[in-house]
C-alpha cells in the first residue's frame, strides 16, 4: 500500500512539475515530406514555422522568458544529423509576446547551419532553456515533429524539338543577307532549373548526308541561348561553299543544365533539320499537284524554272519526304530536258508507294548545259493529299463464283463469294446481308412464309477460308452457328494484330435463309456489303450482287417440265 501510495506521489508531483513550465506549448509547422535541403524551408511548399505560447505574469512575460534560449534540432534515430547549437550555444528566443511566432527564415536561422538531409526518417525538436540555481534548466517540454525525406524522383523529360528552319527548307541568297531565325520548342514538363539551349549548324561538303557532316564536321556556328526558344543568326555562309551555287545546312539544338549536363533523352539533342540555299544560279519549282492515288500509282504535274541566263539540263526528279518525314530517295526516270534561259517546263509523271501519303516533297535538280559538273542545283516543292480517301489506295474486290440451290422446298442457298484486299493487311471483314428482292411473274403465286424469322438473314455454317486465322463473330471455330442460327451481320476477326493478307483473294462461303418458292417459281437478288479495316484502321467496302433463278416447284414438290435446275428430281 506505501509502494502504490509513493508511487502515486511521484506522478503527481511530476505532472505539477510539467504544469510550472513558463512556456506551456509548443507547434511546429512542417509538411510531412519537405524539400530536403533545409535551405528551402524558408517559403514554398516547405515553410517551416515554430509557434510558441507563455504564462502571464502580471498580464505580460516574465523577463527571464524573453532572455530564454531556443533550441532547434534534427535528429534521425534519437542521434543529431543538423543543428549547430547545444542548449548553451543557443541563440535568445526574444519570447517579449505571450505568444510568439517564428516563420520561414527566421525559423530555418535557429539551426545555425543548413542541410541537405539524405532520404529517410526524421524528428525535428525545439525546446526551450533558461537560467536556474544550478545552471540551465528546461522552461519548456521538447516537442517533437516527426518527417520524412523522399528519395529525390528522376523526371522524364523530352528533349527540345527543332521547328524552323523546317526539314527540306530552300532560302534564296536574298533570304541570307537578312538575319535568319531558328526555332525550336522547350523541354518538357519545364525544369525548375534554368536551361541553356546550344545551337549548332554544320555545312554539309560535296556527298555529304546530314549525319555525315555532324559526326565528321565542325560546326560553322555554336551559339547559346539561355531559357528561349529561337536565336537569331547572322552571316550563315562562312565556308568553303560559296555562292552563287548551291549550299546545304544540318542544324539541331541541345538543351543543357546549368552544369552543362544534357537534359532529356538522346543527350538532350533535338532532331537534325536540313536546309538549303539556293545562289544565283538556282532553280525554281512550283505548282506540283499530286492526284489521290489508283491502287498505289500516284500521277503528278510539276513546273520546275530556270533563273539563269544560260540554258540549263533538267536531268532529276525525287520523291524526298512522305508525310513530313525524310525518306531515301526515290527516282522517278524520265528523260533528260532542257530549259531556255529565264524559262520554265512542266513535267507530268507518275510514282508508286504502297502506303496513304497525306503530304509529299519533290526534288528537282538542274544543272548548267555548258558546264555541268560545276553547276548542278536543287530544290524542294511540297503538296498535300488531306482530301484523298484511303479507298482509293486500298483497293477492296468482291466477286460472286456460284450459287447453289441446296433445297428447293424451303428456299435455303448457298453463296461462295471472294474478297481480295491490296495492299494493305485486312484485321477485320464484317458480311452484311443488306438487301433481298424477289421477282415473281404472278404476284398471285406468292406464298406466305411460317418461318419469318429465317427470311432474309445469314443461317447456320458460315464459313472462310483459312480459318485458323479468323475468328467469326468472337468464335475460333472456322464454321459458325449464328444466335439461333440467325443473323444479318457477321464479322471476321483477323487472330493476328497485323492482320492477314488477302491480295489474292480469299473465300466465303454464306448459307442463307429465304421464303419457300411459290409454283410460279421466281428470280432472288441477293445484295452482300463486305467491308474490310486495315491494320491502320482504314475502313473500305464493295457491294456484291448475286442472282438466283428458283424453278416453279408444284405441292408435291416436284418441279414443273420445263425446269432445267440441276437439282430436278
Amino acid at each position: 500500500m506505501r509502494k502504490i501510495l509513493g508511487l502515486l506521489l511521484l506522478l503527481a508531483s511530476m505532472q505539477l512539475a510539467a504544469q510550472t513550465y513558463p512556456i506551456t506549448s509548443i507547434n511546429i509547422s512542417l509538411p510531412a515530406n519537405p524539400d530536403a535541403n533545409t535551405a528551402n524551408w524558408g517559403s514554398g511548399t516547405s515553410l517551416f514555422t515554430i509557434t510558441a505560447n507563455a504564462k502571464a505574469v502580471n498580464g505580460r512575460v516574465d523577463g527571464y522568458v524573453t532572455e530564454s534560449k531556443i533550441l532547434v534540432t534534427i535528429k534521425k534515430g534519437g542521434a543529431k544529423v543538423c543543428g549547430s547549437f547545444t542548449a548553451n550555444s543557443a541563440p535568445v528566443s526574444n519570447f517579449n509576446t505571450l505568444t510568439k511566432v517564428w516563420s520561414g527564415s527566421n525559423a530555418v536561422s535557429l539551426l545555425g547551419q543548413g542541410c541537405v538531409l539524405p532520404a529517410g526518417e526524421y524528428e525535428l525538436t525545439v525546446q526551450f532553456f533558461g537560467a536556474g540555481a544550478a545552471g540551465l534548466a528546461p522552461l519548456s517540454e521538447e516537442k517533437t515533429k516527426p518527417f520524412s525525406i523522399r528519395a529525390k524522383e528522376q523526371l522524364s523529360y523530352q528533349p527540345p524539338q527543332a521547328i524552323s528552319p523546317a526539314n527540306g527548307m530552300v532560302l534564296s541568297e536574298a533570304d541570307t543577307k537578312k538575319p535568319i531565325t531558328f526555332r525550336w520548342t522547350t523541354v518538357v514538363p519545364k525544369p525548375q532549373e534554368p536551361v541553356t539551349y546550344r545551337l549548332r549548324i554544320w555545312q554539309l561538303m560535296q556527298g555529304q548526308t546530314g549525319t555525315q557532316a555532324m559526326r565528321t564536321n565542325q560546326p560553322t556556328i555554336t551559339k547559346d541561348v539561355d531559357n528561349m526558344t529561337q536565336a537569331i543568326i547572322n552571316n550563315l555562309i562562312d565556308g568553303p561553299c560559296k555562292l552563287p551555287y548551291l549550299c546545304d545546312f544540318v542544324w539541331n539544338v541541345q538543351a543543357l543544365n546549368r552544369e552543362g549536363k544534357s537534359i532529356g533523352g538522346n543527350s538532350g539533342m533535338s532532331g537534325a533539320n536540313e536546309f538549303s540555299i539556293m545562289g544565283n544560279y538556282g532553280i525554281t519549282i512550283q505548282n506540283l499537284v499530286v492526284e489521290c492515288p489508283k491502287g498505289t500509282t500516284y500521277s503528278f504535274m510539276v513546273n520546275v524554272g530556270n533563273p539563269n541566263n544560260q540554258i540549263a539540263i533538267f536531268d532529276k526528279l525525287e520523291i524526298v519526304s512522305v508525310n513530313g518525314s525524310l525518306i531515301t530517295p526515290i527516282n522517278i526516270p524520265f528523260t533528260p530536258l532542257t530549259i531556255s534561259p529565264n524559262g520554265n517546263i512542266t513535267v507530268f509523271g507518275s510514282f508508286n508507294y504502297a502506303s496513304m501519303i497525306n503530304i509529299v516533297a519533290i526534288k528537282a535538280y538542274i544543272k548548267e548545259q555548258a558546264n555541268p559538273l560545276l553547276n548542278a542545283a536543287s530544290s524542294y516543292t511540297t503538296d498535300t493529299l488531306q482530301s484523298c480517301d484511303p479507298c482509293d489506295l486500298n483497293k477492296v474486290e468482291a466477286s460472286n463464283n456460284s450459287i447453289a440451290v441446296l433445297n428447293a422446298t424451303n428456299g435455303t442457298i448457298k453463296i461462295q463469294n471472294t474478297v481480295s484486299a491490296t495492299p494493305n493487311n485486312i484485321t477485320k471483314i464484317v458480311a452484311d446481308l443488306v438487301y433481298v428482292k424477289f421477282k415473281v411473274n404472278n404476284t398471285s403465286c406468292n406464298r406466305c412464309n411460317k418461318e419469318k424469322k429465317q427470311q432474309n438473314n445469314f443461317m447456320a455454317q458460315n464459313v472462310i477460308a483459312n480459318g485458323t486465322q479468323w475468328k467469326i463473330n468472337g468464335n475460333g471455330a472456322i464454321s459458325h452457328n449464328s444466335t439461333n442460327g440467325i443473323t444479318r451481320s457477321l464479322t471476321f476477326n483477323s487472330t493476328s494484330s497485323n492482320g492477314v493478307n488477302i491480295t489474292s483473294g480469299i473465300q466465303i462461303n454464306h448459307t442463307i435463309g429465304l421464303p419457300p418458292t411459290s409454283c410460279c417459281g421466281d428470280e432472288v437478288e441477293v445484295w452482300i456489303r463486305y467491308s474490310v479495316w486495315d491494320k491502320d484502321c482504314h475502313v473500305c467496302d464493295k457491294l456484291v450482287k448475286a442472282t438466283l433463278i428458283r424453278p416453279n416447284v408444284c405441292p408435291d414438290g416436284t418441279h414443273t417440265d420445263n425446269d432445267t435446275s440441276p437439282n430436278k428430281k
